[in-house]
């Protein structure tokens, strides 16, 4: 199960690389942020999915059938055979006691060592994120002035300079901000709430479960949290606020910084690239035509992940004989040990 686990991260990472790295290069600067959006969360989809997939007619079939179960079973079972010299047969009566469940040391190799480390991995990282989602629950209540509902929205007012966020259908916000610049930050909050932003993040922390270990997945999230602060400024243009205003009040409020990693921030370092995308004209539509490039990137991640389809009977023989083999090798040394 750990070893199905591990190899099911290696491929995740892969198809993440693939898809990920063309979009930092040909996409990321544009401004059309609804696309950009849709195209990382198709991108995080597809590094779940793609690697449970196995079409049998995209594996390399160039090699008659006959020395490709030869190649396979010689890689894997040569190893095997050099174990096996200078061992002394295993009495029949011993024989008979061997169950498929029968472990032993020295069958732990490394991929059982990194599958191991891998699921301890994602278990802190979960932790983590748990414990960061408890916070910002109680840091919600912990504080607040007074809670109440505006459009739908609920809002926490806190009398402490709380840096302006929201999560799902929530708003927290200082006193003094709620003041002073209420219209502003509430449609920016009001933006992210709107577009679903807090379910991409849901989406992303499950991927970053999976390739707790991969920076990609960390540099996807800064891409997807900018997005959506390009996307939420939008919405508060669009409404009516004056850029310069806005603009200003970015400014502004881009000192300190904000510990909740679920929420979405009003809050954000990338200020200047912020207001650098307000003032970019809308794209053009052909620019869209690059997102194409996923199409032949899955393809081939597909056809990497791919397996013959008259080779998965031969490695379903070919595990199920190592594992008699070890199984065996696991009997014989508790004999001689008594």
């Amino acid at each position: 199960m750990m070893s199905a686990l591990f190899i099911y991260s290696i491929k995740s990472v892969f198809v993440l690389a693939v898809l990920y790295v063309p979009y930092t290069l040909m996409l990321h600067r544009e401004s059309f942020f609804r696309f950009n959006r849709f195209t990382l969360l198709a991108i995080l989809v597809l590094s779940l999915v793609l690697p449970l997939c196995n079409f049998h007619f995209l594996a390399e079939d160039g090699l008659p059938t006959t020395q490709m179960v030869h190649q396979k079973a010689e890689a894997v079972c040569t190893p095997i055979a050099h174990k096996m010299k200078g061992t002394t047969p295993v009495p029949p009566e011993v024989r008979e006691k061997a169950t498929p469940d029968a472990v032993y040391s020295d069958s732990w190799s490394w991929h059982h060592i990194l599958s191991v480390f891998c699921c301890v991995g994602m278990l802190a990282t979960l932790l983590f994120r748990l414990w960061q989602f408890v916070r910002m629950g109680m840091l919600m209540r912990h504080g607040c002035v007074w809670k109440g509902k505006e459009d739908g929205l609920t809002i926490y007012c806190h009398a402490d300079d709380v840096a302006p966020c929201s999560w799902m259908g929530n708003i927290i916000i200082s006193h003094k901000d709620y003041t002073e610049h209420r219209n502003e930050i509430l449609l920016h909050e009001q933006g992210h709430i709107l577009h679903h932003h807090s379910v991409d993040i849901l989406l992303l922390t499950l991927v970053q479960l999976v390739q707790w270990w991969n920076p990609l997945v960390y540099m996807l999230g800064n891409s997807m949290r900018d997005v959506h602060e390009y996307e939420a400024d939008h919405y508060v243009l669009q409404q009516g606020v004056s850029l310069s205003q806005y603009q200003n009040l970015l400014i502004r409020k881009a000192i300190g910084t904000s510990s909740f990693v679920f929420a979405n921030y009003f809050n954000h370092s990338l200020v200047k690239q912020r207001v650098m995308m307000m003032h970019k004209g809308r794209p053009n539509l052909w620019m869209c035509g690059k997102v194409l490039y996923v199409i032949p990137m899955a393809i081939v991640a597909l056809s990497v992940f791919a397996t013959p389809k008259v080779m998965q009977p031969v490695e379903d023989g070919i595990s199920t004989f190592e594992h008699r083999f070890i199984n065996m090798k696991a009997i014989e040394s508790s004999h001689q040990n008594k």
